[in-house]
């Protein structure tokens, strides 16, 4: 797995409704995909690994 494909895979699993609050609650300073952590990690891991 590359960048490319990560970045792909994050994207397949951004939770625009999600990422409305998890803006809100850092006071809309940094964009988010509304990815939860642990999505996150699962996705980290096997890029890492890789």
């Amino acid at each position: 797995m590359d960048v490319e494909e990560l970045a792909k895979e994050l994207k397949a699993v951004a939770n625009s409704d999600d990422a409305v609050a998890m803006r809100a609650y850092m006071k809309n300073k940094f964009e988010f995909l509304g990815i939860k952590t642990p999505a996150r990690r699962k996705l980290a891991k096997i890029f890492i690994k890789q």
